[in-house]
Order: structure tokens, then sequence, then C-alpha cells
């Protein structure tokens, strides 16, 4: 049988070359199908075998993905609890209001979402990457913070489709991040790609329950199991004009990224050398 992120891919029906698939939870794994193996670029991600015997998978997984907003509410989400209480709502509830209200680009505060001490894995591998915010100042307040994070993490998405070998031409979305709709459209407009969210939990173990009726004879091929299996949720069709603002901060992050390679490894050095 598949391999646990083969098997999701499958449950949420990406087995066409060029489906897309993302899980937007603890990591984000990010997935494109191939009809053939392709291992660009080399010494990161993974090419792995998918479910159907004619497919692969490249696989691009960044350490951390919906952990960067519980970190920033935790520590500074203090105003949006409090809203929320008085609401009797969600706090996320709260939070899709306010970055909402923030233009894209987060008033000019860009975040890195690297905050696992393990560093990054993907699209790059650097074990001293750390989290950061850039760009602050005293005229912005919390709810930019908030959207910069949310960006963060959809621009780190984007990042790592943009070093598959192939382009990914819709993807499905999958994972706690899903809840929130603003995150689901600004990753469709930051992709410029539709986004598919499929109905359902547990795509993993759906996945193994199809890959056992295909192989038991209950259906007649993959296909026919994603068509009577699978069916969409929710779809986000990007706007493209915000596509194009994203596509001029796309550069930012990279760079940002980039250049703080110096940085982090300084950083790990004057601490290994304090104890």
């Amino acid at each position: 049988g598949p391999m646990d992120v083969a098997a999701r891919a499958l449950g949420v029906g990406a087995i066409g070359h060029g489906d897309g698939s993302t899980v937007l939870g603890t990591a984000g794994i990010h997935q494109v199908t191939m009809d053939k193996p392709d291992l660009t670029p080399q010494m990161v991600g993974m090419t792995l075998c998918h479910a159907p015997q004619d497919r692969w998978l490249r696989l691009m997984a960044t350490n951390s993905a919906t952990p960067n907003l519980d970190w920033v509410l935790r520590h500074l989400g203090r105003d949006f609890r409090k809203q929320a209480d008085q609401r009797g709502a969600g706090i996320f509830d709260v939070v899709d209001e306010a970055i909402t209200a923030v233009p894209i680009g987060s008033r000019g505060v860009m975040y890195l979402p690297y905050l696992l001490p393990n560093g990054e894995r993907a699209p790059f591998i650097k074990p001293s990457a750390k989290a950061s915010f850039c760009g602050l100042s005293e005229s912005h307040g919390l709810a930019d913070l908030m959207r910069a994070v949310y960006e963060g993490v959809t621009l780190a998405m984007v990042d790592c489709y943009e070093h598959m070998p192939i382009k990914a031409t819709t993807i499905s979305l999958s994972g706690g991040g899903t809840r929130s709709e603003p995150w689901c459209q600004m990753i469709a407009d930051a992709m410029g790609a539709a986004i598919r969210v499929p109905a359902g939990t547990e795509f993993g173990a759906k996945g193994a329950a199809m890959n056992l009726a295909v192989g038991t004879g209950l259906m007649d091929s993959y296909k026919q199991a994603v068509s009577r299996m699978v069916a969409a949720s929710k779809s986000y069709e990007p706007d493209l004009a915000n596509h194009a603002i994203y596509q001029k901060f796309y550069p930012l992050y990279r760079k940002l990224a980039a250049d703080s390679g110096d940085y982090w490894d300084l950083r790990a050095r004057i601490l290994q050398e304090l104890g």
C-alpha cells in the first residue's frame, strides 16, 4: 500500500499529471503528481511512488505551517481572545475578520515562517533557519502581524511549488488551515491556481481504503475510485489582480530568506560558543 502522504494525495483525488495536493497542518505538505519520476531539484524534497503504479509524487514538506499562527496567538493574541469572548465567537473567526481588513502585503510587514528549532527542509535545507518579522514600524498593529504570518506560510507554499519540476494546475487543500476561508482565498490568489477543498476528513485513511477498493476489485480503477469517493466541499478561484500583487511580494520573500542565511549561521555559532 502507499505511504501516508501518497495515501492522502489519493484520498483527495490528486492522481492526474499536474494535480497538486497540500496539507495545511502542523507541517506544510506540498505535492504534485507526475506521470514519470523526476528527481529535480536534487538534494531537497522527495520523489515518491504514488498509489497508482504509473504515477509518482514530488514532495516538498516545510517543517512548520499552522504552529506559526498558534505561536502568535499564544503570545500576542490577548486582544483577539478578548474580542472572541465578548462576542461569543471563535478566536479564528475574529482573526479572519482582522486579516481580511489588512491589505495584501500586510502594510509592508514580511514574516519568515521557519519556527521550529530544527530549521527548514523545503524548498531548501537549512537547520539554522529561524522565523522572523521584517519591516516593522510603530504604525503596525497586531492585525498586520497576524496577516503577515498567514502570508508568510502562504509564500512558503508558493516557494515550494515554484521548486517543483512541473507546474500544479489545480491544488487540493486539506488540513486544519482549510477552516479559514480568507486563508484559502489568499492561497488561491498567491498561487494563481484554483484551490479545491475536498469534503471529509482523515484523507490518508480514506486513500488507504480507496487503494484497498481498487486492489480487491471493488473499484475497477483509481480513476473510478476518485470519481465515486471524492467530492469538493469548497472551491476558490484566484483573483488575478491580487495574484499580480503577490507576485511583487514573492521576490521580496525569497530575497529575505536567502540573505538571512549568514545571519542564521552566525547566530547559531554564537549560541554554540556560549553553551
